[in-house]
């Protein structure tokens, strides 16, 4: 296989019914805290000038003008499908209305971006994939002292099942 940037998790503890301490204890997985970089439209270009003939001016320009058409076309109530990447489309909540009158656009509370990805895009665990791909990600359990973690590659025994945030905040 490949070399792969191994991504650090470490284990953490909670009840296994949320709210309910007498739940008993299940152990979970998260990404190890303060280890994500966020990379802004500049670095980007700065990465793809590096391997292109377009200077990273034009590809900021480029990245720039692509957001402005995307909002453009979700506000016309159109999706924007980018090959290799997703589809982004829109979704709205209403507030429920008791008579047909009642029920205007006005009932429209919140709009919302979505955005479903392009199979081509999708990561798989590497400890799970039978074959070698550039979307194979590679997990190192971290031993930390705030975390009861040990060191190994992928304890295929204890996988994370997603209930946290990229902070590592627990979601319902």
């Amino acid at each position: 296989m490949s070399t792969h940037v191994k991504v650090p998790v470490v284990r953490y503890k909670r009840p296994r019914i949320l709210g309910d301490p007498d739940s008993g204890e299940i152990y979970l997985l998260k990404r190890k805290p303060e280890t994500t970089r966020t990379y802004t439209i500049a670095d980007l270009s700065r990465e793809i000038e590096a391997k292109s003939t377009l200077t990273e001016g034009d590809i900021s320009h480029t990245i720039e003008e692509l957001v402005k058409h995307l909002r453009k076309k979700l506000v016309e109530g159109d999706k924007v499908k980018i090959s290799g990447l997703g589809t982004f489309f829109t979704t709205f909540n209403t507030t429920p209305a008791e008579e047909e009158k009642e029920c205007t656009v006005r009932s429209i509370r919140r709009v919302n971006i979505r955005f479903m990805v392009d199979n081509s895009l999708r990561l798989v665990n590497a400890s799970h994939a039978l074959t070698d791909s550039e979307n194979n990600v590679s997990f190192e359990l971290c031993k930390c002292a705030d975390h009861q973690g040990t060191s190994d590659s992928g304890n295929p025994g204890n996988p994370g099942n997603g209930n946290d945030d990229d902070d590592g905040n627990l979601l319902d």
